[in-house]
Parts: structure tokens; sequence; C-alpha cells
């Protein structure tokens, strides 16, 4: 979770005018909020690795490729933002060693965003946005192995998290903005496979805190506004799952990104 921090701050310095040590925001353009928050439905496509460790199937790590699909939607008010984000990943290349299994995740995010501020990076303005967060996540894992009876290979856990966002936005010219985002998930609801044929009465419901459930979403990245109805995206992002309650499992993503949005993708004029 750390790679796209370090990323975004490369990415201000290098935009930073010489003059960053003598900052002076009122001698800096401040564009109003509404203009600078990236609006309009926008899909994206990712590619890349996950790596996920499932402990109810087995203790091996798995990793292959996954790649997403994702659609998002995003409005600004006066006063407040507003955005949804769906994210679908699928893939049945996954493997460890010679086992493969078949892996699906599932994210429904609704995101509220005030502005926070702006800070001043010589010749450029930071426009930071923070809110609540609420969303939802699916993980079904499905081993790819013969199976026998009520020993079918499948584990699945879903989490109905509480949390918090947060994004900067720096307009570089009238078309081109550098994104970064955050969303951490502070409390979950959580539903995870147990073994329904052992001795126990182990629940699957749970409320978790974060020390036993992350649920995490950090990306960086690039918007052009090719047309005045059109914006082309690249970045990164990064995605963890975590639940040790239950048997553990863990699910990490890698993904570079491209996205085609209708809208404004940032800064407008």
């Amino acid at each position: 979770m750390k790679t796209p921090v370090l990323l975004f701050l490369v990415l201000l310095s290098l935009n930073a005018a010489p003059q960053a040590h003598g900052l002076n925001a009122q001698a800096q353009e401040r564009i109003p909020p509404r203009d600078v928050f990236p609006a309009g439905a926008i899909l994206s496509w990712g590619v890349g690795p996950v790596s996920l460790r499932d402990e109810y199937i087995s203790r091996e790590r798995y990793s292959g490729p996954l790649p997403s699909l994702s659609l998002q939607w995003a409005r600004f008010h006066e006063k407040s933002g507003f955005r949804m984000e769906m994210d679908l990943a699928n893939s049945s290349r996954v493997k460890s060693h010679r086992v493969a299994t078949a892996i699906t995740e599932f994210a429904l995010d609704l995101d509220v965003v005030y502005p926070a501020g702006a800070i001043s990076l010589g010749s450029r303005q930071a426009y930071l946005f923070l809110g609540p967060t609420s969303g939802i996540s699916l993980l079904v894992n499905d081993q790819q192995i013969a199976s026998h009876g009520l020993e079918a290979a499948i584990s699945f856990v879903s989490l109905f998290s509480l949390g918090a966002t947060g994004d900067a936005v720096v307009p570089i010219s009238s078309r081109l903005v550098a994104l970064g985002s955050v969303r951490v998930a502070l409390v979950s609801a959580g539903l995870r496979m147990v073994d329904l044929m052992a001795d126990s009465e182990e629940s699957p419901f749970r409320l978790l805190g974060p020390w036993s459930a992350t649920r995490a979403v950090a990306s960086l990245g690039l918007r052009y506004q090719a047309l005045d109805w059109c914006s082309l995206g690249v970045g990164y992002q990064t995605r963890l799952l975590r639940v040790t309650p239950w048997d553990p499992l863990a699910s990490a993503r890698d993904h570079l990104t491209f996205a085609v949005g209708l809208g404004h993708g940032g800064r407008r004029g």
C-alpha cells in the first residue's frame, strides 16, 4: 500500500517549480472544487497479478493474472461530491505449482467527499477531498480439482464495510490532471464459509475491526481531457482484502489501469 503513495509524492515533486521551498498559496491560481473534482461516467480496464492465500482450502500461496473491469459514476454538487464505483475481476489461471483456482472478486463502493482545502506545490495546487465511504466486497475461490460429494474445494468471504476515503487532484494544465485516492475500511460485518460438517459452533457472521479485516484500495493516475465530453486515463491501482478471525484469507492485487470517461476528468476551462 505504500507504493502508490510514494509514486504520488514523486509525481507531485516533478511538477513543482524550483521555488517550492517558498510556498505562497495566495499567489497561486485557485479553482473552485466543483471544477476540479472528476465527474461523469468512467469505464476502466485493469491488468495485473493477484496473490492469494486462503487457508480454508490450502496454506499454499496462489498467484497469476487477474484482469478487472470497473465502472464509476461521480457528481459534485455545490458543497460535496458523490461517487459510486463497481469493480469485477475474474480469472481461472491463478495457480500454485500445477494446481489452478478460479477467483472472482466483486466490489461496490459509495463515497461522499467534501473539499478539504488545497496545498501549494510551487506552481501547482493539490486539491484535497475527504469523506466517509461504504462498500461491499465478495471473493469466491473455486479450486480446480476433483471433488467428491460435499467435499467441494470452494471458499468465499464477504464484507460490508464503513470507512474513510481521500482524494488529491493536481491540475497540470487545462486538460491534464494527476489523481490520487485512498479508500480504507474502519469497521466491517463479515460473512465467511465455515466447515458445517465439523463439530463446532463457529459462526459464519462476525463484526470485524481493522485489526481483523482489511479492505483497502489505493490508486494513482493521469487523466487527459481529449474532448469536452471525453477523457482518457492511465494509472496504477492496488487492492487488499484480508480477514483473519476464521481460516485466514488475504488477496492482494496490483493493476495497471486504462480508462475512458464521459464527462470532465478534472479541471475544466
